[in-house]
């Protein structure tokens, strides 16, 4: 907790350098939305400084044009507190989900709203998926008593999704309807549509959709137990 408070302390005071865009996935990949909106931001202004939080075994999967710093390194804290412009695939930095109603958390979730309150810089989130399943306060024996995020716009490709985050960040979260990074290639290049069927072995003459639903076995089902999966690994 101490170390996050001092993480969150530096970025509410350090100076902002602007043009600098800062991006992580999925706490330290290099996929998912983020890495189509950094190579489209690559494409279209090849002077922009972009700077990808990793873990260190994917530093060598990075493009040339991008400064490659290890997630959990002091140095990737840095990037974050002064970047312009932060993109991820979650909530961002910025979320704080308050779990009880004790005067402990309400005061907490104050001093973060405070340390969070940083207008020159932007956080925007893209998720990374349809939530089909229960998340957050939806979770059988999950409580969650409000939730924050500062100066974040939350960008999504659905308006089933959008109904349901803005249910699950108390409507707390700007939000905006503009497709998903991930899935251009499928519909904007149709040789590049065809070239992932075949390489596939999907049919080209057929509407295609995939189902592949995650289970979430962090929650408590309704007699206290963990929930978990049976005969499975």
């Amino acid at each position: 907790m101490l170390s996050k408070i001092k993480n969150y302390t530096k970025c509410r005071f350090s100076r902002v350098e602007r043009g600098l865009w800062v991006f992580s996935s999925f706490g330290g990949h290099y996929s998912d939305n983020p890495k189509y909106i950094s190579q489209k931001l690559y494409e279209l202004c090849p002077d922009a400084k972009i700077v990808w939080l990793v873990k260190k075994e994917y530093l060598s999967s990075l493009p040339e044009y991008v400064i490659g710093v290890d997630i959990n390194s002091d140095e990737a804290v840095n990037y974050r507190a002064k970047a312009q412009i932060v993109v991820d695939n979650v909530y961002g930095e910025r979320a704080f989900s308050r779990m009880s109603n004790s005067l402990g958390d309400r005061v907490k979730a104050c001093a973060f709203r405070f340390l969070n309150g940083k207008k020159t810089q932007k956080t925007y989130t893209t998720w990374h998926g349809t939530p089909l399943k229960r998340m957050g306060r939806d979770q059988i024996g999950n409580t969650v008593y409000d939730f924050s995020c500062p100066h974040t716009t939350m960008m999504l490709g659905n308006r089933f999704t959008l109904d349901i985050m803005q249910h699950l960040t108390f409507n707390k979260l700007k939000m905006e309807l503009l497709g998903t990074p991930r899935n251009d290639i499928l519909f904007a290049d149709e040789y590049k549509a065809r070239e992932t069927r075949e390489r596939l072995g999907l049919p080209s003459d057929r509407k295609l959709l995939l189902y592949a639903p995650t289970f979430r076995n962090d929650g408590k089902d309704t007699e206290g137990k963990n929930l978990q999966r049976s005969g499975l690994d």
